[in-house]
């Protein structure tokens, strides 16, 4: 089977660390678009709703969406600024629930979107409460927040 007929997967963050390990699992078997911040098939700013829509725009349809990206600054508590915090919930927070929100219009029948969480769910760093706390503790982190199939699409 040729990997157009398995699937089109666009992977939001697909340049960071873990979107580049999910690229690498995927991409032998899938027909996938990299999306990137700053490289990447698409680049996308994931704290902006236009943005996001715009790569969708561009790239029609997919099968499954797998967002690997948000960023937080990381600071001892008491050094964390509000701006700090709204910097985090945008981009942890805000921005994944955007990407959902806005993919399900570009989702297919059967379709998929799966939400990573990263190390600092499961193993904060001393000193960095910021980025344990916006991180979400998802119980099974490749487990699809949003299916439109019996089946878990898992990486």
């Amino acid at each position: 089977m040729n990997a157009i007929n398995r699937g089109k997967i666009v992977v939001f963050g697909a340049t960071g660390t873990i979107g580049k390990a999910v690229v690498a699992a995927l991409l032998p078997k899938y027909e996938l678009l990299q999306v990137g911040n700053r490289r990447g098939d698409f680049k996308a700013d994931i704290t902006d709703r236009n943005s996001i829509r715009n790569v969708f725009q561009n790239v029609g349809k997919v099968d499954h969406i797998v967002s690997a990206t948000g960023a937080a600054r990381f600071l001892p508590f008491e050094k964390l600024t509000d701006e700090d915090f709204r910097f985090g919930l945008a981009n942890k927070l805000m921005g994944q629930v955007n990407l959902v929100r806005i993919g399900l219009d570009y989702l297919n029948d059967n379709g998929s979107i799966t939400l990573t969480s990263g190390i600092l769910a499961r193993h904060p760093v001393k000193g960095r409460p910021l980025s344990a706390w916006l991180t979400p503790r998802w119980r099974d982190s490749s487990a699809p927040l949003h299916s439109k199939r019996q089946e878990a699409f898992a990486l």
